[in-house]
């Protein structure tokens, strides 16, 4: 996992992201609305949901997985939505 940190990108190991008490994940609120969010998201590779209106695209991420292209959207739809609070939300 990477961090933006005082302005700086700092790996973070996922062992030191575990809350010992509970051996959870703590919880990391993110500002969605920033621009450092909207800048590392333009960077980022990530599922889209218009992959999986692509019926190319769709095949070929299928294929990948070793799933029909009709399991892999029902498995992967909802990474593939972007959401906002809980809601989804169009790019």
């Amino acid at each position: 996992m990477v961090a933006l940190i005082n302005g700086n990108l700092v790996p973070i190991r996922f062992d030191d992201m575990i809350d010992p008490e509970n051996n959870r994940m703590r919880v990391r609120v993110v500002d969605v609305v920033s621009d450092t969010y909207r800048a590392a998201r333009a960077y980022m590779i990530r599922l889209e949901r218009s992959d999986l209106e692509n019926p190319e695209m769709l095949q070929k991420l299928a294929k990948e997985a070793k799933m029909s292209p009709e399991d892999f959207k029902h498995h992967y739809l909802r990474a593939a939505t972007r959401l906002v609070d809980g809601i989804p939300v169009e790019d």
